[in-house]
């Protein structure tokens, strides 16, 4: 995707970003896959936000990751979400048995029970997306998933306004369709992370118009997640906060804990709880969290 500030474009982008109210996937069975071919997309946040929905709604979910890096001991959301984070191909567990594709087959097996029992918010590594796909090929995942009546899958893709993130985004998108066969998709979201800026001026019209195809007929929904401007955000960010130990943080509590004076503390902390709210109320309105509490038990 390149830079194309046009009016056509302007329109499409509007068009695809309005309000879009998702068909009901089932809340409380559900598992939902986070990833993208680019890393730096916000995925850990995305599946962190999503964690913290479901949170609100009364579901618990159970958190995975898959992050090949072999410089960590624990994934990003492993570090963020301390001893809750089941660990999923990291470090040299998974190098060990990467040149064997018999072994990376295999490997990747434990993420096909996850997805047959269901329940589960997997955040996949970048350099790892490609592979979940191979695997589904190689064990003919979606006949094994079909047969066992297995919870339904929701896959998201977060992206930023960077032209190959954008365009990895859209693989990803493209092909999780042309293989529902091997691995099944009940919903998808594209989620424009606008930490980096908008998404205005990214993109020809033919790029806005093979969104608008998959949003037409695979379903596709799109949300858009502003840029946290809350004064606490590099802090999170830097110290591995999870957000949820922010919310029953008074005003008193943020400015110990930050080192700020008491308007500061209180215009961060407001910030932050409305950014949230706003994230999670836009995963309601795509149809992945229930509306209300308790619309799972329905």
């Amino acid at each position: 995707m390149t830079k194309h500030d046009t009016s056509s474009s302007k329109r499409l982008y509007q068009t695809l970003t309005s309000p879009q109210w998702g068909e009901k996937v089932d809340p409380r069975s559900c598992s939902v896959i986070v990833c993208n071919r680019t890393g730096g997309q916000g995925k850990t946040l995305i599946a962190q936000l999503i964690a913290l929905a479901f949170e609100e709604a009364g579901i618990s979910k159970i958190l995975a990751s898959a992050d090949s890096s072999t410089t960590e001991a624990i994934s990003k959301l492993g570090k963020i979400h301390r001893g809750s984070v089941l660990e999923l191909g990291i470090g040299a567990e998974f190098d060990a048995v990467r040149s064997d594709a018999s072994k990376v087959v295999s490997h990747w097996d434990q993420l096909g029970a996850i997805l047959a029992s269901g329940n589960a918010i997997v955040d996949i590594g970048a350099n790892l997306v490609d592979t979940v796909w191979n695997w589904a090929h190689a064990r003919n995942a979606g006949e094994v998933l079909r047969s066992a009546k297995a919870p339904q899958i929701v896959l998201v893709v977060p992206v930023r306004a960077q032209a190959q993130a954008i365009e990895d985004a859209l693989a990803v998108l493209e092909r999780s369709i042309r293989e529902d066969a091997f691995l099944p998709i009940a919903a998808r979201i594209l989620v424009l992370n606008e930490a980096s800026g908008g998404f205005e001026r990214y993109g020809s019209s033919g790029d806005f118009e093979r969104l608008s195809a998959m949003k037409h007929n695979a379903g596709l929904k799109i949300v858009r997640l502003p840029q946290c401007r809350s004064e606490i955000w590099p802090s999170l960010e830097r110290n591995y906060t999870p957000l949820r130990s922010i919310i029953p943080m008074t005003t008193q509590d943020v400015a110990q804990e930050f080192h700020l004076d008491m308007f500061a503390a209180s215009g961060a902390r407001a910030d932050l709880l409305q950014w949230i709210s706003h994230a999670i109320e836009s995963f309601r309105v795509a149809g992945l969290i229930p509306l209300e509490q308790g619309d799972g038990d329905e």
